[in-house]
């Protein structure tokens, strides 16, 4: 399954990051997730790997 979400920059910092996704040849969106990627590799390094989070069923909730 594929999320989406949004965030809010201001104009000076969205140019930039779209200059630094052109000088490395890349869309805004694939920059993202490969900076996404990267800190959760870092992360999962040093403290362990992450566990997603339980999805929460309609069903768990009622019992």
């Amino acid at each position: 399954m594929v999320k989406h979400f949004s965030i809010h920059v201001d104009d000076a910092m969205f140019e930039k990051f779209k200059s630094l996704c052109e000088y490395y040849g890349r869309s805004v969106n694939a920059q993202v997730k490969i900076m996404i990627a990267r800190r959760i590799e870092f992360f999962e390094k040093k403290h362990g790997e992450l566990e997603p989070p339980e999805e929460k069923s309609s069903d768990s909730a009622q019992s």
